[in-house]
């Protein structure tokens, strides 16, 4: 038995929680402030576990098949997450580019900000902040997708172990001739600076939504750009739990509900807040003060 199973299964001994792996510490309390929206007795049921990153998480699914766990898709394509649900059903891939590309959205942002924040702002000028520079940060989501699979593919064509491990090849030259030069066909830069050029006119063609949570690098963009932005518009403060804490329950999380409920059926979703009650007041109050803002369907660069 791994030492992360046994940690885990040490902290839900005697009880009826099963565990959901997760990659980082961050992405669990995300998790937990919106599964306790969703359920109202979660805590009692589930136990978020950050393993450290997405391979740790994968890696530990295999060895342990009554666990479930959630990842981020980054630059996986539609065929990856399909191939890895395959071998893996205890999987969940997130639908966007990651967790933070729920941080990046300006609508959904500023949604999620108070009022009392919000007042001495204009929504256009906060939204035109956010997305400054998109085109370099477009040009960076092309390269990373053109790069990144580079090493994925020279790992699957043996790099570097078959040569570097088998002592009995050494003498072989016709074959270390032929790897070396398979490698060097994988590395080809015209043709990886052609893929950046097909890549980066297809992200560019795309709308604010589809650039914001499919393709641009949410972490990145969050830590480098946006969450400075938050901070020279409203001061210093930790926005990446108020934003997850304030914001709706993303509507693109219907597999990971319906994974989890299977997974879990002990959970009861929460009660609707019914009408009148004071937080309806409450909210209503916060709808009347929000200053109007594009539908993001308007949106356009």
């Amino acid at each position: 038995m791994g030492k992360l199973r046994n940690d885990i299964l040490e902290l839900i001994e005697g009880n009826s929680k099963k565990a959901v792996l997760v990659e980082g510490k961050e992405d669990k309390v995300a998790y937990e402030l919106h599964f306790g929206k969703k359920y109202s007795n979660w805590e009692n049921h589930l136990l978020f576990y950050p393993t450290g990153g997405k391979i740790k998480v994968i890696d530990e699914l295999k060895q342990s098949p009554d666990f479930i766990g959630i990842i981020d898709k980054d630059e996986w394509s539609e065929e990856d997450i399909a191939e890895s649900k395959k071998e893996l059903s205890n999987l969940i891939v997130i639908p966007r580019y990651c967790m933070e590309s729920y941080l990046v959205d300006p609508e959904e942002i500023w949604q999620a900000l108070p009022p009392n924040r919000r007042k001495d702002v204009k929504y256009d000028d906060f939204r035109n902040a956010v997305l400054e520079n998109l085109e370099n940060w477009t040009r960076h989501a092309a390269l990373w997708h053109a790069v990144l699979p580079l090493y994925r593919i020279l790992k699957k064509s043996g790099f570097n172990q078959i040569l570097l491990n088998h002592t009995d090849i050494i003498e072989n030259e016709e074959f270390i001739k032929e790897k070396l030069n398979e490698w060097h066909k994988i590395l080809d830069p015209e043709d990886t600076y052609k893929k950046y050029l097909a890549l980066f006119s297809e992200i560019n063609s795309l709308n604010l939504r589809e650039k914001l949570h499919q393709w641009i690098h949410g972490k990145k963009f969050w830590e480098q750009h946006v969450s400075q932005t938050l901070i020279f518009f409203f001061g210093q403060e930790n926005y990446a739990k108020e934003i997850w804490k304030r914001r709706e329950i993303p509507r693109d999380w219907e597999e990971i509900w319906a994974k989890i409920e299977n997974y879990q059926p002990a959970l009861k979703l929460a009660a609707k807040v019914p009408a009148g009650h004071p937080k309806k007041a409450k909210d209503r109050e916060e709808k009347n003060l929000r200053p109007s803002c594009p539908s993001p369907s308007t949106f356009s660069l």
